[in-house]
């Protein structure tokens, strides 16, 4: 009667759990496939660390994943590891007739080494599978089927029970031993191995062990969960609800979550949560997130639950901010708007409207079809649809519009029963009267319209799917367009657009771009608030706070425009409707996301006090790789410069998966970036000491967790420590030698300065010479020039006294006498005995003037030589006219034909011309 009892139920369970599944809200899961950690389908065991890496006994090896990267370590006799166990540093794993413990070394990978080496050599080994590992005291513990192998850090102590052995756990100082037909036992080093009295009515084999405080819950295959008093043996089976529930999916692990939430892993179907103070149970399958329903191994760290499956690796956040109703039927189909009315969540998506009623999803009849909008409108709700618009306050499906396509609806600004609705013809008006509507097809607009903002009372923005914005003038009752101002493709870059109404400012979307309207110049500019926000859609507008897509980033933006919170949720990013996200506020703390295949809640109170929370995790680096090898980062030696050309550093934020991560790097070269895969690349780094800041970009630079990092790269070969060392020698070498090379140039240098001296001495002794010459010639000169002067004199005077006997002899005195003293006089004034003495003293002044002049001019006269020689001393006219014993007119003529046989031209001056000869 019993087995028939637990087959009825579990052919319930089967029959009618996926659609109890399809209704749940449930917590979000992040999986982990074959294709992200490339190892084998199988997961037989599962742990973590305070670091926030997670270890996994996969068929093929040890994974390790840091929240950034998977890393497979296989064993080198490449056989399955069937469990795995952190104790501080070690990971210690169990395989086939192996076991041992892996290490991190400075290089951040995991080395192995083995301890069936310290196992005594007479002992054998019987096919035997390692499949727990736990520390007890200061032994590490390995279990296999049929021994118990017990390492104190130098021995290996060998237990064999007589008994097939399920499960092994610590309580107290005891080391507590499950047994293959639920008999549980006692052992110490003391006492040795003792049964504990009545477990012998468990009669079924133990799945799993784990201590609640001062008792023991005892999970059995097929009958259920017990709980055991080891003080004073009390044994008491659990309720024969939950029991048959595990029994039918065949419970396999255990773990706590909290102090009084109990998780259940099965083969058949995935976790099982069970709240013992109000008995309530949530599942976690493979209808609700998992890869596999059959669960292999469990680990609690934190709020994040991890499970090893027979077909992947999942974490589920226990305590998540974010829950999920997803339906797994596809009835739902993609969810494009949700309502809160009458204490009820409705739900318009492209297959109908649905609500909530005590907890199960209803569909509304007759609602078949595409829903755009659901408003509460006057107190009324309703329904834009692909057909119409309807009233479904009641839970009825009631036509007030048979206009297709209703997109949106808002309320006139200053008329309280006025409302204005975008469909797929264009505007339409509804007015309220009472419990009747009135709707009118707004004339003079015929596009489709899916989003209408008002700029005043009588201006409106409206956008259409495809061509831009329309603005749009209005009638005062409404009825008529007055106007319309297309702002289209020529403008905007693509097809998309949203319009919002930001305060007073009216905010286009387009392509990623945010514009707005200037209504003093008539056109589109930059839109400046929203600067910063480029591809990224608004989705709500919430009391001068701002929630916009961040899709790219795995979450959204939370913002006031000063400071932006980044909520990452993987799960939340990749299921957001592309084109048509929205979110809905509940009430101050719960908001709703709509879904591609349900809708999101998001519990911001809840958010806030977990953000707020100082958590120890910090960035760390897992690795990190030179230009051609690995860094021993731990130890944080220098870098070569030759291998400073590439240098990758892994970093991973703990207990938070895929986080974008922002660095600043200070030092002889500084610079700063964004990186979405945790590898920080730096190329091409000068030497010398820099700092690398690390921190997840949800949390900005500022953020406590963030990762301070120094390093050095060494400078090259040539600017390294020997090098300065020989250039030290060479310097001093050279100081040696300029001293030497610089004496013998001081010695040259006196030598030069001694004939210097000597030749100065010289030259100024041929200066004083100079100047006496000089002082000679001027004396000559001077000389020359008053015995001319004399001689000038002279001829003037015997020119008078000749002039005066012309006279006398004009008078009959007597003649020859006067015509002698004439002759005479005539003899004197050209007498060559005082030109041959000018003519001397003229050539030592003037360097054979007459000599060249006569070479240049063969013609000329001896009266054109002396008339040349007087010129040349700057004698004027006046003046040469006694020399020669000629007038000053005669003189003059003189000049005029010397001027011609010199061939002058007519501005070219005579004694210039003589001085340069």
């Amino acid at each position: 009667m019993k087995q028939l009892v637990t087959f009825f139920f579990f052919l319930f369970l089967v029959t009618c759990g996926h659609f109890f599944y399809a209704q749940q809200a449930v917590l979000p899961v992040s999986n982990f496939s074959v294709n992200d950690y490339h190892a084998a389908n199988q997961n037989w065991g599962i742990t973590t660390d305070e670091d926030g890496l997670t270890f996994v006994a996969n068929h093929q090896g040890l994974l390790v994943f840091n929240g950034q990267d998977w890393h497979l370590y296989t064993l080198p006799n490449k056989t399955i590891i069937r469990s795995v166990y952190r104790d501080g540093e070690r990971i210690y794993t169990g395989s086939y007739e192996e076991f041992g413990y892996w290490k991190k070394n400075g290089f951040g990978i995991f080395e192995y080494t083995s301890l069936t080496s310290q196992v005594d050599p007479t002992h054998e080994f019987h096919n035997e599978e390692f499949w727990e590992i736990t520390r007890w005291g200061k032994k590490i513990v390995f279990r296999s089927f049929t021994t118990i192998y017990m390492y104190d850090g130098e021995k290996i102590v060998v237990l064999s029970p007589d008994f097939i052995v399920t499960k092994v756990t610590v309580y107290k100082d005891a080391l507590i031993i499950g047994e293959n037909n639920g008999r549980i036992h006692r052992y110490t080093e003391e006492d040795g191995l003792l049964p504990f009295p009545e477990t012998e009515h468990i009669d079924n084999p133990v799945a799993d062990i784990v201590v609640d405080g001062d008792k023991l819950i005892i999970g059995t295959k097929s009958e259920g969960c017990f709980t055991y008093t080891p003080e004073d043996y009390r044994l008491e089976k659990w309720d024969p609800g939950i029991n048959r529930m595990l029994s039918a999916y065949e419970l396999n692990k255990i773990c706590l979550a909290g102090n009084n939430r109990v998780v259940f892993g099965t083969i058949k179907n995935g976790v099982v949560i069970y709240d013992r103070n109000t008995r309530k149970i949530r599942f976690i399958n493979r209808h609700l997130g998992l890869q596999n329903n059959t669960v292999l191994g469990l680990d609690m760290r934190r709020d994040n639950l991890w499970i090893a499956l027979d077909k992947g690796i999942d974490v589920v956040k226990i305590n998540s901010e974010f829950t999920f109703f997803k339906d797994d039927t596809g009835e739902l189909g993609t969810v494009y708007d949700i309502a809160f009315y009458n204490n009820t969540v409705y739900m318009g998506s492209n297959t109908g409207v649905y609500y909530f009623r005590d907890g199960n999803m209803v569909f509304l009849e007759n609602s078949q079809g595409h829903v755009w909008d659901l408003s509460v409108v006057h107190g009324r709700l309703l329904c834009g649809h692909n057909s119409g618009t309807y009233d479904i306050s009641d839970n009825t499906f009631e036509r007030i519009s048979g206009i297709s396509g209703g997109y949106a609806i808002r309320p006139v600004p200053g008329r309280e029963n006025l409302f204005l609705q975008c469909t797929y013809v264009g505007l339409v008006l509804y007015t309220y009267k009472g419990d009747d509507w009135e709707v009118t097809l707004v004339d003079g607009i015929q596009s489709p319209l899916d989003n209408i903002v008002f700029e005043n009372r009588h201006t409106a923005w409206a956008s259409h799917p495809y061509k831009g914005f329309f603005r749009i003038g209005l009638s005062d009752d409404y009825k008529k367009v007055t106007s319309v101002k297309t702002f289209g493709q020529g403008q905007m870059k693509g097809l998309r657009t949203q319009v919002f109404r930001v305060g007073n400012d009216i905010a286009l979307y387009n392509s990623g771009d945010w514009y707005t309207f200037n209504p003093d110049r008539d056109r589109l500019e930059m839109f400046i608030p929203f600067r910063k926000y480029k591809d990224k859609k608004l989705l709500y507008q919430d009391n001068g706070h701002f929630w916009f897509t961040d899709t790219g980033k795995n979450g959204i933006i939370y913002t006031d425009l000063k400071k932006d919170t980044v909520i990452v949720q993987r799960e939340l990013g990749k299921r957001l409707t592309p084109l048509f996200e929205k979110v809905v506020k509940r009430n101050d703390s719960l908001y709703y996301f709509t879904l591609n295949d349900g809708f999101a809640t998001f519990n911001f109170y809840k958010y806030r006090q977990e953000h707020q929370k100082r958590y120890t995790d910090k960035v760390r680096i897992d690795r990190a790789e030179t230009a051609d090898t690995l860094y021993d980062f731990s130890q944080n030696p220098g870098i070569p410069f030759a291998d400073a050309s590439h240098i990758r550093f892994f970093v991973y934020y703990p207990n938070h998966f895929a986080q974008d991560f922002q660095y600043r790097l200070l030092g002889p070269i500084t610079q700063e970036g964004y990186v979405s895969n945790g590898v920080i690349d730096l190329q091409n780094l000068d030497y010398g000491v820099y700092q690398l800041e690390v921190a997840p970009f949800s949390h900005g630079m500022d953020t406590p967790v963030r990762l301070r990092y120094n390093f050095r790269i060494y400078p090259p070969w040539y600017l390294s420590d020997t090098m300065k060392g020989v250039y030290l020698l060479l310097f001093l070498l050279t100081i040696y030698l300029l001293f030497h090379w610089n004496r013998k140039l001081i010695r040259d240098h006196q030598r030069k300065l001694t004939r210097r001296m000597y030749r100065d001495s010289q030259q100024k002794m041929e200066a004083l010479e100079r100047q006496n010459l000089e002082r000679e010639v001027k004396m000559k000169r001077k000389e020359l020039m008053n015995s001319t002067l004399m001689i000038s004199k002279k001829n003037e005077l015997l020119l008078e006294i000749q002039n005066e006997l012309k006279r006398i002899r004009k008078d009959n005195v007597n003649e020859y006498r006067v015509k002698s003293l004439i002759g005479k006089t005539t003899e004197a004034i050209h007498n060559q005995e005082d030109w041959q003495v000018f003519e001397t003293n003229f050539n030592d002044l003037h360097d054979d003037f007459f000599k060249r002049l006569v070479k240049r001019y063969p013609k000329l006269t001896s009266k054109d030589i002396k008339l040349c020689g007087y010129l040349k001393m700057n004698l004027t006219s006046k003046e040469i006219a006694p020399l020669m014993g000629i007038t000053s007119r005669g003189v003059e003529i003189h000049r005029y034909r010397l001027r011609k046989k010199l061939v002058l031209e007519k501005d070219q001056d005579l004694v210039k011309f003589l001085l340069l000869i």
